[in-house]
């Protein structure tokens, strides 16, 4: 009787269990210096977009490329954005508060925004 009752005590939780349809995913992994996914994504998007910066800003100034006065005003606008993008970006890294997410998130989503509808105005072989 003890080994009866000893086999169904050790079969009974693998009876009792059952698979689950859909296996919990993984966390986003966070890279090295980053404190967490929003850091580092606010840092990847704000790098790509002054890494646009810098390559048109570097057409104007070798004079491969003239901007109109609205593309000037444009590109001026991106660079007044990725400082205010860089800054609650800092901020959020610092002090990981909601009103400092909102901030961030607000702000880096402006600077892509700007990015994208720039990007459209500049000539293909500038960008």
């Amino acid at each position: 009787m003890k080994r009866l009752l000893l086999l169904t005590l050790l079969c009974l939780p693998l009876v009792a269990c059952t698979p689950s349809a859909n296996p919990p995913t993984a966390p986003p992994v966070v890279g090295t210096g980053y404190v967490d996914i929003n850091d580092q994504h606010f840092a990847q998007a704000i790098a790509s977009v002054q890494t646009f910066y810098v390559t048109i800003q570097n057409d104007v100034n070798a004079r491969t490329y003239v901007p109109s006065p609205t593309e000037l005003t444009a590109l001026n606008a991106l660079g007044v954005a990725i400082n205010v993008a860089k800054s609650a970006a800092q901020n959020y890294h610092n002090s990981q508060t909601a009103a400092n997410l909102t901030a961030a998130t607000t702000s880096v989503n402006s600077m892509t925004s700007q990015q994208q509808t720039l990007a459209t105005q500049i000539p293909a072989g500038v960008k």
